[in-house]
């Protein structure tokens, strides 16, 4: 079933009309590109954030992109905004707020080893 969905996806994706008269690409195979093209910006810039930030900064950077991209995915595409989306923008944001407010702990302090002879 799944390879069934994937050839016929494919199928249908190589009959789309032409990118340009010059330029003989299928439209939806240029869109499946691009789209991997965003994807691996967007992988590289999280791994970018992991490894200079710490795992509850990624994590609430990754949760605002989320969100962005729903709600433009909602207004792009037209679909409804429910009660459910607003108490989630209400709770993301809060947590962001929240965490920004929160004070600094200042680094470990490191004791040298002090060596008896």
């Amino acid at each position: 079933a799944l390879w069934e969905d994937i050839s016929t996806s494919a199928s249908l994706a190589m009959a789309t009309p032409a990118l340009h008269p010059l330029l003989p690409i299928p439209r939806r195979l240029c869109w499946v590109v691009l789209n991997n093209f965003t994807q691996l910006a967007c992988i590289k810039g999280v791994f970018r954030l992991a490894a200079n930030y710490s795992p509850l900064t990624v994590n609430v950077t990754l949760s605002v992109r989320k969100f962005l991209s729903v709600a433009l995915s909602a207004a792009w595409f037209g679909n409804p905004w429910t009660n459910l989306h607003s108490a989630a923008t209400v709770l993301i944001f809060g947590g962001v707020f929240a965490y920004s407010n929160c004070p600094k702990v200042p680094p470990a302090i490191e004791q040298k080893d002090k060596k008896s002879d």
